[in-house]
């Protein structure tokens, strides 16, 4: 992977982050939604793990089970959740350099208005929201829902926590983009096998911006 060596001479300003697992805690919201839908409180039996289901040790038995869960996931949960630590300095510090921040998240489109309640909820200075959803009857494994807006907003950085087929296939041709990804080593993380398809690996947003901002 190139060394982290962005931020001199390009003409443009956008930053683009990812929401869940680099600004907001989506595990957090997935423990309230379960006990909404089933009364239960789940155990967090894998403290950190990438996937929420895997922390709480959750398995829907029925496909009828999994319908009722995310049937359950409503507004209020998508406009309440807590931030990742150190992820409102590390934005504030990117806006206060001089960079217009974007969030493009494969979140429901639905819910779009409930997201940017939340970024305001923690006062983010994000200036544009962007909900991709995702197409689900797509079968081909590069589909990508992030990259037709990725294309328009051509930022200077594009910052994620998932590395695998969802966001950064296909971004070659974004290639005065610096690609980097938030990885935290889980047991469970996804990221290994995609880690050429990114520039830089980062534990947090925080470090991200740390050496994003002393290049």
């Amino acid at each position: 992977m190139r060394e982290c060596v962005v931020g001199k001479g390009f003409s443009y300003m956008n930053i683009v982050l990812d929401c869940d697992g680099v600004c907001l805690q989506y595990s957090a919201a997935y423990v309230k939604v379960y006990k909404k839908a089933f009364g239960v409180d789940l155990e967090r039996k894998r403290p950190g793990w990438f996937h929420a289901y895997n922390e709480y040790d959750c398995v829907f038995k029925t496909a009828e089970e999994k319908e009722k869960f995310y049937t359950a996931f409503t507004e209020d949960f998508w406009a309440d959740m807590p931030l990742c630590d150190g992820a409102s300095e590390a934005c504030h510090r990117l806006v206060d350099a001089g960079y217009t921040l974007h969030c493009v998240t494969s979140m429901p489109v639905e819910f779009l208005e409930a997201r940017k309640k939340n970024f305001l909820l923690h006062n983010l200075p994000i200036s544009e929201t962007h909900a991709t959803g995702r197409d689900h009857s797509i079968k081909d494994d590069k589909y990508n829902p992030k990259l037709e807006i990725l294309r328009k907003l051509r930022p200077i950085a594009f910052v994620d926590d998932f590395g695998g087929n969802f966001n950064f296939n296909d971004c070659e041709e974004l290639s005065n983009t610096y690609k980097a990804l938030i990885d935290r080593n889980q047991p469970d993380s996804p990221n290994p096998k995609f880690m050429h398809l990114v520039d830089g690996v980062f534990e947090n947003l925080q470090d991200f911006v740390t050496r994003f901002l002393a290049l």
